[in-house]
């Protein structure tokens, strides 16, 4: 949720104590909110991956029989 400096103090009562500490607040969302997208990425390509290796291990214990 993108909110301007301007409804950051209208929040916070225009408290600029209290607005630094919203402003502080959304920042390290908007960071948390980027490496999860990135570490989802991650496990998408890891679960790909997994899927890969247990269809040949699949195929190599047929072959072994």
């Amino acid at each position: 949720m993108d909110v301007s400096p301007q409804q950051v103090l209208q929040i916070s009562k225009r408290d600029p104590e209290i607005a630094g500490f919203i402003q502080m607040l959304l920042d390290q969302n908007r960071v948390l909110a980027e490496q999860n997208q990135r570490l989802q990425q991650i496990v998408d390509t890891q679960a790909k991956e997994i899927r890969t290796l247990k269809k040949r291990v699949h195929e190599l214990e047929r072959q072994l029989q």
